[in-house]
C-alpha cells in the first residue's frame, strides 16, 4: 500500500536494466526515503542483506519477484524461513 501511489519515471525503460547481477536507478531521496528502481532480468539475484533498521517497500510494476526471508541460526548461519512471489 506505501508504494502503491509512487509513480513510476516515465522515461524508465526496459533498456535502463542491464545484464549486471541488478540494476539500481535513482529516482528521489530526501532526508527521510530513498526511492530506488531496480531492475531485475529473469534469473537474477541480489545477494542476502539486511536493511540495517531501515524499512523496505517493494513495488512490482512488471513481472515477478521471488522474496526469500532469511533467519539467523544460533551459530550464526541463515537459513530461509520463508518464500513468496510480489
Amino acid at each position: 500500500r506505501l508504494a502503491a501511489d509512487l509513480p513510476v519515471p516515465p522515461d524508465l525503460t526496459p533498456a535502463d536494466f542491464t545484464d549486471r547481477p541488478y540494476t539500481r536507478i535513482p529516482v528521489e531521496r530526501t532526508a527521510d526515503t530513498e526511492v530506488i528502481a531496480i531492475g531485475f532480468v529473469g534469473g537474477q539475484t541480489s545477494s542476502v542483506h539486511d536493511h540495517r533498521g531501515s524499512r523496505c517497500v517493494v513495488r512490482v510494476v512488471s513481472g515477478r519477484v521471488l522474496e526469500t526471508l532469511f533467519r539467523r541460526l544460533p551459530d550464526g548461519t541463515l537459513e530461509p524461513a520463508r518464500s513468496r512471489v510480489l
